[in-house]
């Protein structure tokens, strides 16, 4: 359960920012005279090319250079190097610092941030937080900046009886355009931990109000609700049952494939949705994207891809806010409600469906400002509940959608027998260079015994090279082909062929392994993320 307060109270005193020292990966894009003005050491990634050599990014290499070799040199960069962060740290250390706060490009992007954080606890007498940006360059570098601004005068907001996060989705901005180094220098915050965690604001007109999440507060028992999903014909259907003792309100149910509203669900109430697809679109007529984004749509995969579908879509349309057509309290309502939604999105273990809720009754925060009880003008409370998914319809029909299934990397023996490495997290942003083949598995032992297959794709979710997906035959020992998926280099449109394989031929022990290789001329880079599947059948 997560709660959000607000708050219009000023604050009284200042707060010391010496003694805190800032860290920033390289591809955080912080400008050098802003990193010598403010101190921020800077960690360089690796930048290596398809011939080997080596570059320390913005030391050795720049930007502009890297630039100038494409697109007939494509490089592939790797994290800094474990020397280059301990050094960084000791220099924090001779400047007398005691706390270090690293930022580092969206832990979804890069292995940075788990090095980084791994380092930072390793040493001691020194406090160390490293802040996940969520994004890729420039948006990361206005962070580390805003963080080395932390202002004089301040608010210091805290809750006794639960801990204090920010909500990073929003920005306080007086201006529209949050990425210039002008309207960085007028927010940010610092978090105290203690046996109160606060959160301290500068004092400075860039907000009139603020919003929090406050966590592990004592609250009200709400295992009782519930629910799940399945098909039923072409339509996904979902069953909540709230079986609490807590009315919920302006119920949403956000998934992979679309979002439905439930609205408000009484104690001892069960609500029935649906995600419905639209009618075909007439050939060669491309689908209106806000009609494709409708409450209750289900997408297809053609949608998902062409519209370049993300969680944050499907938010701003479940929780409407325009300030024109609402009050200034229905509007705040609005936006502490988005906030959570996107909070929780951003932070999703991989749930591909999830029923969200609000409440005044989950919690009695004793928030504080300034040491003294804060009178709040709005709180929420949030329910957030995964759904069950179940593959097998009434009717028989089963579907398995992406992501159903674990998914392995793999190597191969010297005579071409594949072998189980690790298993991949496939909501951790992975790229895969296609220098060679490249194997993978998936445990399908998950399948329904009885299941006869209809249709199966191996895919990746970004394909921008024509590749080609082979599946491992134990029996013969051969990588058999069953995919080919061919990129126009002229027009970019893509050609599939495949064949259905008979499953049970090409199953090891429970896991089906396949193989991708590139198609075509191998100059150039070229890679892919990590594969998925999709299957469907009929159980006998």
């Amino acid at each position: 359960m997560t709660t959000s307060a607000s708050t219009t109270e000023k604050g009284r005193g200042g707060v010391a920012g010496s003694g805190i020292g800032i860290i920033a990966g390289s591809a955080c894009s912080v400008p050098p005279e802003v990193c010598e003005a403010y101190g921020i050491q800077v960690v360089p990634l690796q930048i290596t090319y398809p011939d080997g050599s080596t570059y320390r990014d913005c030391v050795d290499i720049q930007p502009a250079q890297i630039y100038a070799r494409m697109p007939a040199e494509m490089p592939q960069t790797s994290l800094p190097s474990a020397a280059s962060i301990y050094d960084a740290v000791e220099k924090l250390r001779a400047q007398r610092c005691t706390a270090v706060l690293a930022v580092t490009l969206g832990s979804a992007y890069s292995g940075t941030h788990g090095l980084v954080e791994r380092i930072l606890g390793e040493q001691e007498g020194l406090r160390g937080l490293v802040y996940d940006t969520g994004k890729l360059d420039y948006g990361a570098g206005v962070s580390a900046v805003m963080a080395a601004k932390a202002g004089r005068e301040s608010m210091t907001v805290g809750a006794t009886n639960g801990r204090v996060e920010v909500l990073d989705s929003i920005s306080y901005y007086t201006n529209s355009d949050p990425l210039t180094l002008e309207n960085s220098a007028k927010l940010r915050y610092i978090c105290t931990y203690g046996p109160t965690t606060t959160i301290t604001y500068p004092e400075n007109g860039s907000w009139n109000w603020v919003s929090l999440v406050v966590r592990d507060a004592p609250t009200e028992e709400m295992g009782g609700v519930s629910g799940g999903c399945r098909w039923e014909g072409d339509s996904l259907v979902f069953r909540v049952t709230n079986n609490s003792r807590t009315a919920l309100d302006n119920g949403v149910i956000l998934t992979d494939y679309g979002f439905v509203t439930v609205g408000d669900l009484l104690p001892g109430q069960t609500a029935e949705k649906a995600l419905t697809p639209l009618p075909a679109s007439a050939p060669g007529a491309p689908r209106n994207r806000d009609e494709a984004f409708g409450d209750g749509v289900l997408l297809s995969e053609a949608d998902l891809t062409n519209f370049s579908y993300s969680i944050y879509d499907f938010v701003e349309r479940a929780t409407r806010a325009d300030p024109e057509d609402m009050t200034p309290e229905e509007y705040k309502e609005a936006m502490i409600r988005r906030s959570l939604l996107s909070n929780i999105s951003r932070n999703s273990d991989g749930s591909r469906f999830r029923f969200i809720a609000f409440c005044d009754g989950l919690t009695d925060l004793a928030l504080e400002v300034d040491g003294q009880p804060v009178t709040r003008t709005a709180q929420r409370g949030m329910v957030s509940v995964d759904l069950a998914y179940d593959p097998v319809a009434e009717d028989g029909s089963v579907r398995f959608l992406r992501d159903s299934f674990p998914v392995y990397s793999a190597d191969e023996d010297a005579s071409g027998k594949p072998l189980l490495v690790e298993q991949l997290d496939p909501t951790q942003y992975q790229s895969f260079p296609l220098v060679e083949s490249r194997a993978f598995a998936f445990d399908l032992s998950s399948l329904p015994r009885d299941m006869r297959v209809t249709d199966m794709d191996i895919s990746i979710r970004y394909a921008y090279y024509s590749y080609q997906v082979s599946l491992y035959n134990p029996t013969t020992g051969e990588w058999d082909e069953y995919k080919r998926y061919t990129v126009d280099d002229i027009t970019g449109l893509a050609k599939v062929e495949t064949s259905l394989p008979d499953l049970q031929e090409y199953l090891m022990n429970g896991f089906l392994y396949c193989r991708f290789e590139r198609l075509g001329a191998a100059d150039g880079y070229a890679d892919i993320d990590i594969p998925t599947i999709i299957m469907e059948g009929r159980v006998e």
